[in-house]
C-alpha cells in the first residue's frame, strides 16, 4: 500500500519489543532508541510499531518472520482492564448515541482507502473479535461499509470497485464483518474513521479483561485481576459469546 510493504504483527509488549529490537541490531540494522522500532540498513528502512504492525520500504518478511515464534513464546504481559481496553477502543457520547472508535492497525484513513480499492482487508482476528462484540452491544442498526446493497444502502466507489454505506442490524453486522485471509462477497467493513455508532452502548460499561485470553496471539497482553474490596481478587466474569 502506498509503496509501503506491511506486516501485521501481534500487539507487541516489552520483552517483545526489545527481542525485535536485538535481533534486527545482530542483522546489521542501525537500530534507533524509543517505543517504536526504526531499522535502517543500506537499501532499506524497516519500522515496527508496538501497536501491531510493521511497515518497510521493502518486503521485510525474511528479517521479522523468522522472529514470530520467539515473540509469541514469550509471556503476556499484565495491565489493567482500562489499558487493555485502551489498545483497542475508545467511546464518547453525543447526540443520544455512542460512538465508539475502534483502534486498527491498517484499516482506517488511507490505508482503508487502498484495501478497499485493492479489494483487499486488513482486520486481524483480535480486532476482529473486539469489533464483533462491540457491535453485539448496540440495540439499533449499526452503520457500516458493504460490497453488498441493502435496504436503504447509498453506492459510492472506492478505485473501481462499488461499495455501500449500509445501516445493518447488529447480528448482520457481526457475521458479515470481514477479517484477514477471506475472501468472496457479502462482507461489511468498519467505515474508514473508525468509528461505530452504537445505540444502547453505556461507555462505563466497555471491558475486555473478561475475555482477554479470546485475543488469542494477536495480543501479547492480558487483564490483570482486579481487587474486590475484601483484598481477594474478583472473579471474572463469563466471557461473551460471539
Amino acid at each position: 500500500m502506498r509503496g509501503r510493504h506491511h506486516l501485521l504483527l501481534p500487539k507487541l509488549n516489552l520483552e517483545q519489543t526489545k527481542i525485535i529490537r536485538e535481533r534486527l541490531a545482530e542483522g546489521g540494522f542501525t537500530v534507533t532508541r524509543g517505543p517504536s522500532i526504526v531499522a535502517t540498513r543500506p537499501g532499506l528502512v524497516v519500522h515496527v510499531e508496538p501497536f501491531g504492525l510493521c511497515w518497510a520500504t521493502s518486503d521485510p518478511s525474511d528479517y521479522l518472520l523468522p522472529l514470530v515464534p520467539e515473540i509469541l513464546g514469550c509471556r503476556k504481559e499484565r495491565v489493567s482492564p482500562a489499558r487493555l481496553l485502551e489498545m483497542y477502543c475508545s467511546a464518547f457520547s453525543g447526540g443520544g448515541h455512542t460512538a465508539v472508535r475502534v483502534n486498527l492497525r491498517v484499516e482506517s484513513m488511507v490505508n482503508w482507502d487502498g484495501l478497499r480499492a485493492s479489494g483487499g482487508c486488513g482486520l486481524t482476528p483480535d480486532e476482529h473479535l473486539v469489533a464483533r462484540l462491540l457491535i453485539g452491544e448496540s440495540t439499533g442498526a449499526c452503520l457500516m461499509v458493504t460490497d453488498f446493497a441493502a435496504e436503504g444502502s447509498v453506492p459510492f466507489y472506492c478505485g473501481r470497485r462499488l461499495y455501500f454505506r449500509s445501516k445493518l442490524p447488529p447480528s448482520r453486522a457481526s457475521d458479515t464483518l470481514r477479517v484477514v485471509g477471506t475472501t468472496g462477497r457479502g462482507n461489511s467493513y468498519v467505515p474508514r474513521d473508525g468509528l461505530l455508532h452504537l445505540a444502547g452502548l453505556v461507555p462505563e460499561d466497555l471491558a475486555l479483561g473478561s475475555f482477554a485470553e479470546s485475543l488469542g496471539e494477536w495480543c501479547s497482553f492480558v487483564a490483570a485481576r482486579r481487587e474486590s474490596s475484601n483484598g481477594r481478587p474478583d472473579r471474572p466474569r463469563s466471557a461473551p459469546v460471539v
